[in-house]
């Protein structure tokens, strides 16, 4: 007769080990996920809108600008080609 206690194969004793190493290192992560995208995230957003929104507003007004001439360009230049008195009002 066997006088060892049955109890888990140290294998098995060691894969549950690490499955609950490995559930504290998920839950830690997805603890400091949340706190990057529902709390850093919003607040780094709000730091760069208030540094650097106003330059990002004019770039798209100078841009929208360089789009209106260039338009006005291709008509007159389209006018030219037929031939047509450009009116430059």
């Amino acid at each position: 007769m066997n006088d060892e206690v049955p109890g888990l194969h140290d294998e098995t004793t060691e894969l549950h080990s690490q499955r609950e190493f490995l559930r504290a290192q998920l839950s830690k992560l997805a603890e400091e996920w949340e706190t990057a995208v529902c709390a850093e995230g919003p607040n780094l957003q709000s730091l760069y809108d208030d540094a650097l929104g106003f330059l990002e507003v004019r770039i798209l007004e100078l841009s929208l600008g360089c789009s209106r001439l260039k338009r006005e360009i291709e008509l007159v230049t389209a006018s030219l080609n037929r031939g047509s008195e450009v009116n430059y009002d």
